[in-house]
């Protein structure tokens, strides 16, 4: 099978483009190393809770991109913040907005937008974080070895609670799943399960391709690549429970929805997976090229494809579709409405794809250029929507 190099979403466009041609890599046979110590700072207790992840990317480790809230039809401006270009992704939890970008990471109050504190300032990313009570894990992907690896950020001040896989390029969100944070790594193409309290690695498998974010449902790991295969393995040890050839590259995140797994591919098809072996329930072919995670609420599969939305019943059968101004962000999927951003922040009915509401962004100069537009997805939390755009201002809508 032959096919683009590709890198892991989530992430900037921009970044992608920027990027591209400065990794190389070659194809290893897949195995499962054992166990290193690479954490820099350890935290006291072991309790669970302080382990258990509170949000992350696409809000679960199953990646559904479903949040229990509704939006209302009728919206206002809370706030508007004005910081740097946000290439990253949000995070928003217990009165924090958590900002990731390439230059920084930084939070800020969900009452007014104010910033409560900044991380160190060689902690960047190109991802949202996942949080937990009180510590944020973030993926690092930088030029400079201090700026790579994983990062465990300590809510209360953004201080540094442990640094791992300090020379090891991280292009997946963290996934947060029973003590472990899962990540996939761009330079070497392995799959590293880490203790979340720690830092130390409990395993590391590598299957000899880009990696897309790793999906973790009922103790299983699921990820896809550039070689057209979807892996399931045991989130415990690593160890392969099943693979399964499809038509295309895997870039975007694979879902766990209801019972079953979800994966987009490059090619454009849908494919509807038994998590147990990951046999084939049906396929759907929409034509376009799949680059973020299929979201799903209340019998309703939602994929984005070529500048169009669509909706699915579990069954592959298309209910509505919609055509966006450009590529659209991963999909929130809430109680009555889809959240997206393209040129601006969009929500629809979910249940007939009817726009509800559209808020536009603002744009900046930069010397020449005029900056506007929205990269990273939206985040809805308890009614307000989240957005960060390329101008540099956090929004803030209810």
């Amino acid at each position: 099978m032959s096919g683009r190099c590709e890198f892991t979403m989530p992430w900037s466009r921009r970044h992608v483009l920027r990027n591209g041609g400065l990794l190389t890599m070659s194809i290893i046979g897949g195995c499962v190393t054992s166990p290193s110590r690479e954490s820099t700072i350890t935290p006291t207790g072991e309790d669970p809770e302080y382990t258990a992840a509170r949000t992350q990317y696409q809000y679960t480790a199953a990646h559904t991109g479903s949040v229990n809230t509704s939006v209302p039809t009728d919206i206002t401006r809370k706030w508007r913040s004005r910081h740097e270009e946000v290439d990253g992704g949000l995070a928003v939890i217990d009165g924090r907005v958590l900002v990731a970008t390439t230059d920084s990471l930084y939070a800020l109050s969900t009452t007014d937008g104010s910033r409560l504190w900044s991380a160190p300032s060689n902690v960047n990313s190109i991802t949202a974080p996942a949080v937990t009570r009180d510590t944020a894990y973030v993926s690092m992907l930088g030029s400079r070895e201090e700026s790579t690896g994983v990062s465990a950020i300590d809510l209360s001040d953004g201080s540094l609670r442990w640094r791992a896989l300090s020379s090891t390029d991280i292009s997946s969100a963290p996934t947060l799943s029973n003590g472990r944070v899962y990540v996939t790594s761009l330079s070497n193409s392995e799959i590293i399960a880490l203790n979340a309290t720690r830092g130390e690695s409990d395993w590391r498998s590598d299957e000899g391709q880009y990696l897309s974010t790793p999906t973790v449902a009922n103790g299983t790991v699921y990820v896809g690549g550039k070689t057209n295969v979807v892996h399931a393995l045991d989130a415990t040890d690593g160890s392969e429970q099943w693979r399964y050839e499809v038509d295309g590259a895997v870039r975007a995140t694979p879902s766990v929805i209801e019972g079953t797994v979800y994966v987009g591919t490059q090619a454009g098809s849908i494919y509807a997976l038994e998590p147990a072996d990951g046999s084939e329930r049906w396929q759907k072919d929409i034509g376009s090229d799949i680059t973020e995670p299929i979201s799903g609420e209340n019998g309703r599969i939602y994929v984005c494809g070529g500048g169009t939305i669509y909706a699915l019943s579990t069954d592959g059968t298309v209910q509505w579709s919609v055509k966006t101004t450009q590529s659209a962000s991963a999909l929130s999927a809430t109680k009555n409405s889809i959240v997206y951003t393209d040129q601006n922040i969009v929500c629809l009915d979910a249940a007939t794809g009817e726009t509800r509401w559209t808020f536009g962004v603002q744009s900046r100069q930069s010397g020449d250029t005029m900056v506007t537009g929205i990269e990273c997805s939206p985040v809805v939390r308890d009614g307000v929507v989240y957005a960060g755009t390329n101008a540099g201002d956090i929004y803030a809508i209810q």
